[in-house]
């Protein structure tokens, strides 16, 4: 028993590590995310975009990923072009880095912004999905009504719920 101590010692260290790296890089979205959304850089937030679902939304739309993702940038510039983000954050406490059937990682993680618009104040609550995929990470604004979108390209993704 003794003998294998160690060994189990270093299975837990090792997992508690990976673990820890997954933390690291899920508040590292969670932190980019959330700056880029308070300097209004729409480019940036869209390119944390997994390219699979620009491509699948793109389908949808009877566009190109390249032209999909140009009118989404055109869109989205134009609805922030009266906003001013006051605030835009993330809370870590809570979020648990999950597995799925196939090892794939992600997490929900809670982010709210504060903006002004003509001069009132709203603040606005989201959920970050930030999720791995054959080796990078990707960041997307969870919205229910993509669920079955994601579910198609990411099978392993079925049936994920947010957190309450």
């Amino acid at each position: 028993m003794m003998k294998k101590l160690p060994a189990l010692l270093l299975a837990v260290a090792m997992v508690t590590a990976a673990y820890s790296d997954d933390q690291s890089e899920i508040e590292a979205q969670a932190k980019y995310m959330q700056q880029q959304v308070k300097e209004k850089n729409i480019a940036a937030t869209l390119d944390k975009m997994p390219p699979k679902l620009v491509e699948k939304m793109a389908s949808m739309a009877g566009a190109n990923s390249d032209d999909f993702k140009k009118s989404m940038l055109e869109q989205s510039k134009a609805a922030m072009g009266a906003i001013e983000v006051v605030k835009a954050t993330y809370d870590m406490s809570d979020v648990k880095v999950e597995k799925t059937s196939t090892g794939r990682r992600y997490a929900f993680v809670p982010a709210y912004t504060e903006a002004k618009v003509s001069g009132q104040e709203m603040k606005s609550p989201s959920v970050l999905f930030i999720f791995e995929d054959e080796g990078k990470w990707y960041t997307i604004t969870w919205q229910p009504q993509l669920a079955f979108v994601i579910e198609g390209i990411y099978p392993d993704l079925k049936g994920i719920k947010t957190p309450q």
